[in-house]
């Protein structure tokens, strides 16, 4: 539960079984952006135009649609330029699911890095999850450690965390 074991580069948020949470996004730039929620269809529960130098939390500088009878029920949904949304979903799918904007460059480690990692209910997986021995096998082949944190230790012992990677742009002259 501690999402310390999971490294900071997964930018982790671990959820209790059966929580229901809540994302606000705000969209202060001319690009549209898909967010898309792997693993679960969330609820559109409030949505609308947001001036640039609106808080948040301060509805009336944000005039807003909220529907909280009928919500829209969706995995991807574009924020419009200079809008905001509001989405919740419940924590009932245990498992490491990804958020992130469809546009590809967005999750770029040289971009916004549009996207985080929801560990969901760690505690229910590993009582409910089996890894087959085959990808076990598959793992100790491949020198991969098959236990522990995202290193592969130990508590928060980091060592041997393979790096980052990153993409070197050349300029290849026609």
């Amino acid at each position: 539960m501690n999402p310390e074991v999971y490294n900071h580069r997964t930018h982790p948020e671990v959820l209790k079984y059966n929580e229901v949470i809540e994302l606000e996004m705000h969209n202060s730039n001319d690009i549209p952006h898909p967010m898309h929620l792997h693993g679960h269809a969330f609820q559109v529960t409030e949505y609308g135009p947001s001036r640039e130098d609106a808080k948040p939390t301060d509805k009336a500088s944000s005039p807003f649609v909220q529907s909280l009878v009928a919500p829209i029920q969706r995995d991807v949904m574009e924020i419009p330029p200079f809008s905001y949304m509001k989405v919740r979903f419940r924590a009932d799918n245990p498992g490491v699911w990804v958020y992130h904007c469809h546009v590809n460059i967005h999750g770029s480690p040289e971009s916004l890095r549009m996207l985080m990692t929801f560990v969901e209910a760690p505690d229910v997986l590993q009582k409910t999850q089996t890894i087959p021995p085959k990808l076990i096998r598959h793992c100790q082949m491949s020198g991969i450690k098959t236990s522990g944190n995202a290193a592969g230790n130990q508590g928060l012992d980091m060592t041997g965390l393979s790096p980052v990677p990153y993409i070197v742009s050349k300029s290849v002259k026609p």
